[in-house]
C-alpha cells in the first residue's frame, strides 16, 4: 500500500507543473532531433574483422620457391597463435600471401603484435622484403568510382591516336583531377587506374657496352646523376633573399641520347652509341573500360569518420556541378562561348565543364545511392507503420483526442531515443 502515495505524488508533480514538464519534453525532443541529424550514416557498421594477411615479396622467385621458402615457413611460425581458426596461403611468382582467420571478438591490435613477434623469428631468403601485415576492412573500399573517357567528337581513329588519347587522359587524371578531388573535405585519397602512363625507355646493347668497356650500372648511375632537380639554398642580396634551385631534368629524348657515359681517348661515348631511347608507356596492370572502350578510372576513398552521403554529394558537385552551375553551363553552351568574366568562371567551376573538350566523366559506382535508398525505405516504412498504429488505436478507443495524444507520443518517444544513441556513438 505504501507505493500508492508515491505514485500519486509523482502524478501530482507532473500534472501540477505542466509548463516545466512541457519545456523538459520539448528540450528532449529537440535534442533527439538534433542528434538524429548528426548520426553517421554508413554502408556497414564499424566491425573489426578478425582477418589478417601476411604479404611477403620476393622479386623474381618462382611460385614453387615462394611456397617452399616463404609461405610454408610463415605458416609454421604462425600456427601457434592464440584464437587462430584457419590459415590459407597463396603463392604466386614473387609474392606470398598467408591469410589468417581468427575467432570473432579477438582483439586484432594484440593479434597484429603477436604476428609481428612471430615473424621476427622466421628465416626468409636474403632478397625477400620484410613481410607486411594487412588488415581486412570493407570500409576501405572506394565510396565512388568515376570513369573518364575522351569526348565522342574527338575520338581517335588510329591506334597511335588512341594511345596518345589514353596518355593524355591518364596525365589529366594524375595531375589535375586527383589534386582537385583530394583537396575536398573528407577525401582521404584518390587512386587512378587504367589509361597509359608515359615512360622514357632506354634500351642498351650489351655487345656495344662490352665493346666500350662500360657496364649497365654506369648507364643507370649517369642517368640518375644528370636527371635531378634540387634545392641549393638561398642567396642574400641586400634586403632581398632569392631561393636557388638546380634545374637539371631531361626535357627531350635527344638530351638523353647525347648524355656522355665515358671518354676513350678523344672520343666521347654517349648513350646513343650504345643503345636507343624511345618514348613509350609503362606496362599496364589494370585496364579500365567504359562503354566498351578503354578509359581511366578514379577511385575515391574517404577519411575515417566521414559521412559517405555528404562526401559523395560534395564529390559529385565538384565533378558534375550543382543545379545552379549546370544551368549556367547550359546557358553558356547555348550562346556558344566560353566563360570570360570572373563571375561567369566562378559560376561554372566544376570539372565536367572545365575539361569538357578533353574528357567526359561518368559515375561507375556510388555507395551513397544504396544508403540513400535504404534510408528512404526505412522512412517510408516508418510513416506507414505510424499511420497503421494510429488507425488501430482509433479502432479500439473511438476517441479522436485520445488517439491524437497517443499517436503523437509514439514519434516523440522515438525522437528522444536518438539522443542516447548519439551520445553513445551508435
Amino acid at each position: 500500500m505504501s507505493d500508492a502515495p508515491e505514485r500519486r505524488s509523482a502524478l501530482d508533480f507532473v500534472t501540477k507543473r505542466p509548463i516545466a514538464i512541457t519545456m523538459f519534453m520539448v528540450a528532449l525532443v529537440v535534442f533527439g532531433i538534433v542528434s538524429l541529424l548528426k548520426l553517421p550514416v554508413d554502408l556497414l557498421p564499424e566491425i573489426s574483422y578478425p582477418t589478417l594477411t601476411v604479404r611477403t615479396t620476393w622479386a623474381g622467385a618462382a611460385p614453387e620457391d615462394v611456397e617452399e621458402r616463404i609461405s610454408e615457413r610463415v605458416q609454421e611460425a604462425l600456427a601457434t597463435l592464440d584464437h587462430l581458426v584457419r590459415q590459407t596461403s597463396i603463392s604466386r611468382a614473387g609474392t606470398s600471401d598467408v591469410v589468417l582467420d581468427f575467432d570473432w571478438g579477438t582483439e586484432m591490435t594484440f593479434a597484429v603484435q603477436d604476428v609481428r613477434e612471430k615473424l621476427d623469428g622466421v628465416f626468409l631468403p636474403k632478397d625477400a622484403e620484410r613481410p607486411l601485415i594487412l588488415r581486412y576492412d570493407p570500409n576501405l573500399d572506394p565510396i565512388l568510382r568515376i570513369g573518364i573517357r575522351a569526348p565522342e567528337e574527338s575520338a581517335a581513329e588510329t591506334p597511335e591516336d588512341r594511345q596518345r588519347e589514353l596518355i593524355q587522359l591518364r596525365w589529366l587524371a594524375d595531375n589535375r583531377l586527383k589534386r582537385e578531388l583530394e583537396s575536398l573535405e573528407g577525401v582521404a585519397a584518390v587512386e587512378v587506374h587504367g589509361g597509359l602512363e608515359e615512360e622514357i625507355r632506354v634500351r642498351v646493347d650489351p655487345y656495344a657496352l662490352a665493346a666500350a668497356h662500360i657496364d649497365s650500372t654506369t648507364v643507370a648511375t649517369r642517368l640518375a646523376q644528370e636527371n635531378i632537380n634540387a634545392s641549393s639554398g638561398s642567396l642574400l642580396e641586400g634586403s632581398a633573399e632569392y631561393l636557388v634551385r638546380t634545374v637539371n631534368q631531361f626535357r627531350t629524348t635527344e638530351e638523353i641520347e647525347n648524355l656522355p657515359l665515358a671518354q676513350r681517348g678523344d672520343a666521347v661515348i654517349r648513350i646513343k652509341d650504345v643503345g636507343t631511347v624511345e618514348r613509350t608507356y609503362k606496362k599496364r596492370e589494370v585496364i579500365s573500360r567504359l562503354g566498351g572502350s578503354e578509359s581511366v578510372e578514379l577511385a575515391i576513398f574517404r577519411e575515417a569518420g566521414a559521412n559517405i552521403v555528404d562526401l559523395a554529394e560534395r564529390v559529385n558537385e565538384a565533378i558534375f556541378g550543382n543545379e545552379k552551375e549546370r544551368e549556367a553551363a547550359r546557358e553558356l553552351a547555348e550562346r556558344g562561348r566560353a566563360a570570360t568574366t570572373v563571375a561567369e568562371r566562378e559560376a561554372v567551376e566544376f570539372i565536367a565543364w572545365q575539361y569538357r573538350d578533353q574528357l567526359v566523366p561518368e559515375v561507375l559506382s556510388d555507395q551513397s545511392i544504396f544508403i540513400r535508398d535504404a534510408v528512404n525505405d526505412v522512412k517510408s516504412a516508418a510513416y506507414m507503420g505510424a499511420l497503421l498504429a494510429v488507425f488501430v488505436i482509433w479502432l479500439f478507443l473511438r476517441r479522436l483526442s485520445a488517439t491524437i495524444i497517443i499517436g503523437l507520443s509514439i514519434p516523440l518517444s522515438i525522437a528522444v531515443t536518438f539522443a542516447p544513441m548519439y551520445i553513445g556513438g551508435v
